[in-house]
């Protein structure tokens, strides 16, 4: 790979050729075409083997480790199963090896379910965000049984915005305000979300236009699988709001 491509997009395949490795000869015998894309700018080139972390009560950061073809300081996350992503606190180079950092407050926030499973990405200002396939599974523990699992009562008392697009979250707002940044998974396309210094959203991402009424909740809704450490209860409520969604760009 150490020619320099004439094109963006080219096929190339490669010679018939031996390598070394633990004392055994390796003859690699090309069959297909391999597809390269030339960039002019670096990308980071990371691999690891599939990793696990728990989450407990007296460690309070967390080490993630991978192997570093390439890295030049790039922003690192991790990206989760339900809209939920972490920015690492710090990454830095040892030899060969990349240590980045996640601090235990950061991690619950970004957990929804215990044993939940993340990847890597960066964000490149050329391309967009990148995903590493060659960085294996990233697992994440947080044991809280049943018992211990805490109830949350959720009054709605508003709706974040009257007017919303295909494609967009419109959120309802809770009166919770005293629990920790957290992100829940999502259940028939409603998730709760807890940001700095603003209150528990009940949030939704429709697929089509139309008017949606909120008039009223008679009977408590139970929601036991969305969070690993909270049980959200919401509580009957009177609210007679309506959000309307337009086509996209509307």
């Amino acid at each position: 790979m150490k020619e320099t491509f004439k094109y963006r997009n080219q096929s190339i395949i490669f010679n018939i050729s031996t390598i070394s490795y633990n004392n055994y000869s390796l003859v690699i015998y090309p069959k297909d075409y391999i597809e390269v894309i030339k960039y002019d700018y670096n990308i980071p080139f990371l691999y690891s083997n599939e990793q696990f972390i728990e989450i407990k009560k007296d460690i309070n950061s967390y080490e993630i480790k991978f192997e570093v073809g390439i890295y030049n300081n790039d922003l690192l996350f991790l990206k989760g199963m339900y809209y939920n992503y972490g920015i690492f606190d710090k990454c830095e180079i040892f030899g060969k090896e990349l240590i980045c950092c996640l601090s235990k407050e950061k991690l619950e926030e970004i957990l929804t379910i215990n044993n939940e499973t993340f990847s890597l990405g960066t964000m490149n200002d050329n391309i967009g965000v990148i995903e590493f396939n060659f960085v294996s599974n990233i697992n994440i523990q947080h044991y809280v049984t049943k018992e211990e699992k805490e109830d949350i009562y959720v009054d709605i008392i508003n709706i974040t915005n009257s007017i919303s697009e295909i494609g967009t979250s419109f959120g309802l707002v809770t009166n919770v305000t005293s629990i920790p940044n957290i992100n829940s998974a999502v259940q028939d396309d409603y998730n709760f979300k807890k940001t700095k210094g603003n209150p528990l959203l009940l949030l939704s991402i429709t697929e089509n236009s139309g008017e949606y009424n909120f008039e009223k909740l008679e009977k408590e809704m139970i929601f036991y699988d969305l969070h690993y450490k909270y049980n959200f209860r919401i509580q009957p409520f009177s609210l007679n709001k309506t959000i309307q969604v337009f086509n996209n760009g509307t």
